[in-house]
């Protein structure tokens, strides 16, 4: 058996991809109005920002495109970008409400009018525009996509482990911003109450 491997030339100096609009999915392309920046914008996104254009209202949206989190006409967006001084201007110039900024992951998450969309994905620096999913609550138990993630599933089946009668301490990254919450205690009695996470009935 004969492998024949073609290597063409590397790109100097490690440059980044060049882009690729014809890799946006066919499905996709009619979503996007004639405007190419919106290929950065996910396919619900897209949808809704549609809907809107068509005057229907945010209630409205919101049962065409379940999942989307809408609240005030504003849609929560996360967004991948490289996080500079002038980007986080550019998207208040734009229309979008900067809540949190991670310049360690790349990440900015906030809040912009559906209409604001193109003006969003046009900004040089922002590389992708996601919604944030609406949270579901009341749905009974469910299964963690973490389980699969990290090979729990797979320990389960080959160890016929399941971890009854092991006790563990989960220490979220979440908490490592400011809150209102109080820490009571000393040692490892210490215990944390009053947060918003708490007092919402999510913890």
């Amino acid at each position: 058996m004969t492998a024949t491997l073609l290597v063409g030339p590397a790109r100097p100096g490690g440059a980044a991809p060049p882009d690729r609009p014809h890799l946006t999915p066919p499905g996709k392309t009619a979503l996007l109005d004639g405007e190419a920046g919106l290929a950065k914008v996910d396919a619900d996104l897209l949808r809704a920002r549609l809907l809107d254009a068509d005057g229907l209202s945010a209630r409205d949206v919101v049962r065409r495109v379940p999942g989307l989190d809408v609240q005030d006409d504003l849609v929560a967006l996360d967004l991948t970008v490289d996080v500079t001084g002038r980007v986080e201007e550019a998207l208040a110039a734009a229309g979008m409400i900067v809540d949190d900024t991670y310049p360690q992951y790349g990440r900015i998450a906030g809040r912009a009018p559906l209409g604001a969309l193109a003006a969003i994905a046009a900004i040089d620096e922002v590389r992708l525009v996601r919604q944030v999913i609406r949270p579901r609550t009341r749905v009974g138990s469910v299964q963690s996509q973490g389980d699969a993630a990290i090979g729990a599933d797979v320990a389960r089946s080959a160890l016929g482990v399941d971890g009854t009668g092991i006790t563990i301490g989960i220490i979220s990254d979440s908490f490592d911003a400011g809150s209102t919450g109080t820490v009571s205690g000393t040692g490892c009695t210490r215990t944390v109450s009053g947060t918003p996470s708490q007092l919402s009935g999510d913890l």
